[in-house]
Parts: C-alpha cells; structure tokens; sequence
C-alpha cells in the first residue's frame, strides 16, 4: 500500500519536487501519508527504545527517488550524496532507512556504508578529508569490498545506520532503474516513550523540503 502511494504521489507533480540539479525528487510531507506511518512500526519503536535507553522523537520522514545521471563519476562527481561523508548533525541521531523499491542492488541505487569502527579507522589514516578532493589512494579505502556494506533487497526491507558516525554514500542508479527511500530521522527525548500516533502528531514540517516548492 506504502508502495503504490508513493509511486501515485511521484506521478503527481504538485505532491513533489526536484532537487536543483533534477536528480533527485522529494514528496512534500510524507509524514502524513496514513500507509508511511504504519512501516514505522512497534519493532521499529521498540528497537529505537532499547538503543537509547528512553524516550526518542521523530524529527522528520522523508521519501526520495534518485534517478540514473549517466555523466557523472559516482566517486568523484557528488549529485545526491553519492560521494563518502558524515552527516553534520548530532551524533545522538539515528537514521532509519526503508526501501521502497523491489530489486535495489548496488547496480540500481543502494544506500552503502562502513560501520562506526571501520569509518574512525579509515578517516583516521587520512587524518582529514574533503568529500570532493579525493586521491587515489583515498577512494581505494572508501570501495574496499572487505568493509564496504550495501543496503540491498526489496520494498519494506529496513536498517537503522547513525550517520554521523558512519561513513556512507548512496548509488547512482543504472540507466532504465531508480531507487526510492523512505527515512526518518529521529534522536533522544525527554519524558515517556510515545506512541506511534503521538511520535507523527508532535512533528513539525520539513522546511528544508518545503524550499523546493516553487
């Protein structure tokens, strides 16, 4: 259901938008989409309860396509966040990532990540980096197939990563395939753990989205 709302709304060009570049496409307000709401469900809350150890908060849900850009250098050339980096946010957030796509590989657009210890070891070799000042010897590391970790699979398929911490990069995506990603980010709170209900009532619009309404 989740699924065939999204690709409606995709198709419908006052319910979205692309970034500058036309790489990729955001929905507006995916938070009250009834069939979004339900993929985050109890194990998802209850997962995120014994990981922080108290009460967290939603801070926004967003829904992305990222489309095939046959001349770029997926490396090198950043058109979606498909160059290494951290996230420049609080190292509390989480990000919980769902697919909303069948057959995502690393042909047609996953999410790929190295986990917390390996990304200290690798930028601590490099002392510093800049994700678009990149040598050889650099990329090498970013790709090493011994590390690297691809979020592949079928629509529903989730995995929580703290961006932050981890170094990570989407795919470009082959010619003919695209890839959609639901994600909500979410950290810490105060008082009593909330209810599903409460979790997206509390919410507050995603403004750096609602820049891309023209």
């Amino acid at each position: 259901a989740a699924v065939k709302k999204v690709q409606c709304s995709f198709s419908d060009k006052t319910l979205h938008a692309a970034s500058p570049n036309g790489a990729t496409l955001h929905l507006f307000a995916p938070e009250q989409i009834p069939e979004i709401q339900q993929l985050f469900d109890e194990h998802i809350r209850e997962i995120l309860v014994a990981y922080y150890g108290c009460a967290f908060r939603i801070n926004t849900v967003r829904i992305w396509r990222n489309l095939p850009v046959s001349d770029a250098d997926p490396e090198r050339h950043d058109v979606f966040s498909n160059t290494f980096h951290h996230d420049n946010t609080r190292v509390t957030g989480l990000r919980v990532f769902i697919l909303l796509t069948d057959g995502v590989t690393r042909d047609t657009g996953s999410f790929r990540f190295h986990n917390a210890k390996d990304s200290r070891r690798i930028v601590r070799t490099f002392g510093y980096f800049h994700r678009f000042m990149l040598t050889k010897g650099m990329l090498k590391r970013f790709i090493n197939q011994k590390t690297l970790q691809f979020f592949e699979g079928d629509a529903g398929d989730c995995t929580l990563v703290n961006t932050q911490e981890c170094l990570h990069a989407a795919s470009i995506p082959k010619q003919g395939s695209y890839r959609d990603m639901l994600q909500f980010e979410v950290y810490p709170d105060m008082g009593k753990a909330k209810d599903t209900a409460a979790l997206f009532s509390t919410m507050s619009p995603d403004e750096e989205i609602l820049k891309l309404k023209k």
